[in-house]
């Protein structure tokens, strides 16, 4: 569309994944007016979108490097049902490897329930 495609026809047959099966519908859909303005706009979004992608990655490639030490603790936290790798990440951001810090398992759990990602 950037580039000035604008049958709908042509566009929805661009279809990936399960949007393939839903290509009358995207026709339907992309009818209408595309005119410079908007391919501009579109165009700046877009640029936008891969920029935060970029970013997205090299901070997960930082946080990656970072969390290397800690990797026997995040695989031990990983066997914990229902928490993913960012969380068990925030876990050790948060608390580090020394629970000495909570008196008891009762002590963590309850800081545990606090954190966003657990709400």
């Amino acid at each position: 569309m950037i580039e000035g495609t604008i049958d709908p026809k042509v566009l929805s047959g661009m279809a990936k994944g399960r949007l393939q099966k839903k290509q009358d519908e995207l026709e339907k859909a992309l009818v209408g007016v595309m005119g410079r303005h908007q391919r501009m706009l579109l165009e700046t979004q877009l640029g936008h979108i891969d920029f935060l992608d970029q970013q997205i990655e090299a901070l997960s490639q930082e946080i990656a490097r970072r969390m290397d030490p800690f990797q026997k603790a995040l695989d031990q936290l990983d066997t914990i049902p229902g928490l993913g790798r960012r969380a068990s990440e925030q876990i050790l951001a948060e608390t580090g490897i020394d629970m000495s810090r909570f008196p008891t398992a009762a002590h963590f759990a309850s800081w545990a329930k606090g954190l966003p990602w657990q709400q």
